[in-house]
């Protein structure tokens, strides 16, 4: 009695030192996600800042005027703060995922709301912080943080390239200048009310639609300067086509996104698939024996390579493998452009790719 006794107080304490450095981690994701959010305001006003500090510069290298340095900071505000946005996303998807952990820990211990404590641990808290449990407003500013920085970086950026192109009057730039900051700003708004209301019908944070919300805010705010110089529009022409445009865009893509992120997705995997070789013929047997019998164990489920033996025929034109009763056989055509694969209990042949590079030959599955 009192040795299970012992093992249940080394088991809850070896449970509580779990609980802890689960619970440690979840404070330092917390705290990573107030510095990344902090950080991402103080850049984008020091590049702010930048961006009116070179009207006093008389004369910028390579022969551009100071409103040249003004949009390429604007730029590179953008791409900051979009670089932090992502950054941010991803802790706090895994801060979320942590701190449930965390709580499923005070349950066990006790440290929960309905423990012995009679209050909520600090695992939980935190994932209300975070998560959807949040009240409206702090949801609204916490969505709107980076989109606001984004959209004021896009502001500047069709600001200044309105002062460049020197065509309108001052009324004018004001007045389309209205019309992005409402279009940008009520765009991002409706995005982050949107997410939160996918959050709480309980859908994956991981799959929003910012994606299509910026690519038609970028496409909104570039065309009418795309249009104005390669197509020479008038500048009210280039602008109601761009919105038109960026309109399309976005409901072209919103429908599409999942079909067009698939292809992407494939397209990838088969890019991967074709330039990644299996092994080299040449090199065999001898240093990629290892990665054809992980091929055959890997692809064709054949588990008897482990510790198989190869060897190549004289004429180097065939491969063996085999181990006790179980062989297999890969065949080059005279061509060097095309291999076999014939496996012993196996009926099918299994047709490879072969491609040379840098004098040596390798084996592709495509």
């Amino acid at each position: 009695m009192e040795r299970s006794q012992v093992m249940d107080d080394e088991n809850k304490k070896l449970l509580f030192e779990e609980y802890q450095l689960i619970r440690e981690t979840a404070i330092h994701f917390d705290k990573i996600l107030l510095d990344i959010r902090k950080g991402a305001v103080t850049i984008a006003f020091i590049i702010f800042g930048l961006v009116v500090e070179t009207f006093r510069v008389k004369s910028v290298l390579c022969g551009l005027k100071p409103i040249d340095l003004a949009i390429a900071f604007t730029l590179i505000e953008f791409l900051m703060v979009l670089i932090f946005f992502y950054l941010e996303r991803h802790y706090r998807i895994y801060l979320l995922k942590i701190t449930q952990l965390a709580a499923e820990y005070e349950d066990r211990l006790g440290l929960s709301k309905d423990g012995d404590m009679g209050m909520d641990g600090v695992s939980r808290c935190l994932n209300r912080v975070h998560d959807e449990k949040m009240d409206l407003w702090s949801r609204i500013a916490h969505f709107n943080i980076f989109t606001s920085l984004m959209a004021m970086g896009l502001l500047a950026f069709s600001i200044l390239w309105e002062f460049k192109i020197d065509v309108l009057s001052f009324e004018e730039i004001l007045f389309y200048s209205f019309i992005v900051f409402i279009i940008l700003f009520f765009g991002f708004v409706v995005y982050g009310l949107r997410n939160i209301k996918k959050q709480k019908d309980g859908e994956d944070i991981l799959h929003d639609d910012f994606i299509v919300y910026l690519f038609s805010m970028v496409v909104f705010v570039i065309f009418p300067y795309i249009l104005f110089f390669l197509f020479s529009y008038d500048f009210a022409s280039s602008f109601s086509l761009a919105l038109l445009i960026s309109i399309i865009f976005f409901i072209f893509f919103g429908l599409s996104k999942k079909r067009i992120e698939e292809g992407i997705l494939k397209s990838l995997i088969i890019f991967h698939v074709v330039s990644t070789y299996l092994f080299s013929w040449d090199n065999i047997p001898g240093s990629d024996s290892e990665r054809l019998l992980r091929y055959l164990r890997d692809d064709h489920n054949i588990g008897w390579t482990e510790s198989a033996g190869i060897s190549k025929s004289d004429d180097g034109k065939t491969i063996s493998i085999f181990k006790d009763r179980n062989s297999a056989e890969i065949m080059i055509d005279e061509n060097e452009e095309k291999a076999t694969l014939k496996i012993s209990d196996d009926v099918r042949t299994h047709d490879l790719t072969v491609k040379k590079k840098n004098g040596k030959l390798n084996i592709h599955n495509y």
